[in-house]
């Protein structure tokens, strides 16, 4: 499929072929341009648009070409850049922190955190190592907990399901339901399925542990 079959495929909304003017010169370089178009509007619609809520591919594109560095397609910098604001994100929601910025200040402060840390796994190492030594076991296990939760409820709403029934229920629907499902659908019961059986294993996990302390407290007594 050609650049130019690629940019069709684009919301009229978005002006990819006005974006894409600036490519046109070269063959290859419009093709790379366009296979920046096509994620940055796959992740839109997925609603993990680079640069949050209504993201514009025009904005994404500016950003994108702002913070590349040497040696980097347009696809590698999007790629990277959308895999530190994610899970920067990510990290910030599990402690409870708000950054205070959203879009493409959000997404710089990312970037530069990532820097200045020396990279994406040496900062996750030092969050990790910040989350380990500064917060309780009862804010660990409140922090667990909740994000066991929304995973289940965002897998749950990808199938149109209940994320509080059990997992009987959640049996007996998708055996139910399996016949008419179309390979995709069946891969997100199946994730569902896994997120929702972590929850109850952990939420078993835990009420088995208040339950030996408590005995100990007792007996202690």
């Amino acid at each position: 499929m050609t650049a130019e079959n690629l940019l069709a495929l684009l919301p009229a909304s978005q002006n990819a072929n006005q974006i894409a003017q600036q490519w046109r010169s070269s063959a290859d370089t419009l093709l790379a341009g366009t296979q920046l178009l096509i994620a940055a509007q796959v992740d839109v619609n997925k609603g993990i648009g680079l640069l949050g809520d209504n993201s514009s591919l025009a904005d994404i594109t500016k950003e994108v070409q702002k913070l590349a560095v040497d040696g980097e397609s347009l696809i590698q910098t999007y790629a990277r850049l959308q895999t530190e604001q994610q899970s920067l994100q990510q990290i910030l929601d599990n402690l409870g922190i708000t950054s205070g910025k959203t879009g493409a200040d959000f997404l710089e402060f990312a970037d530069n955190l990532t820097k200045a840390a020396g990279g994406l796994s040496n900062l996750q190492s030092l969050w990790n190592d910040y989350y380990s030594n500064y917060y309780t076991d009862a804010e660990k296990a409140a922090n667990t907990l909740k994000s066991l939760q929304s995973t289940v409820t965002q897998a749950f709403a990808s199938i149109g399901q209940d994320p509080a029934e059990s997992m009987a229920d959640f049996r007996k629907n998708f055996e139910a339901a399996f016949p008419t499902l179309t390979a995709d659908e069946v891969a997100n019961w199946l994730v569902a399925s896994h997120a929702l059986a972590q929850l109850n294993a952990y939420l078993q996990q835990s009420g088995a542990a208040a339950t030996q302390d408590a005995a100990a407290l007792a007996a202690a007594t």
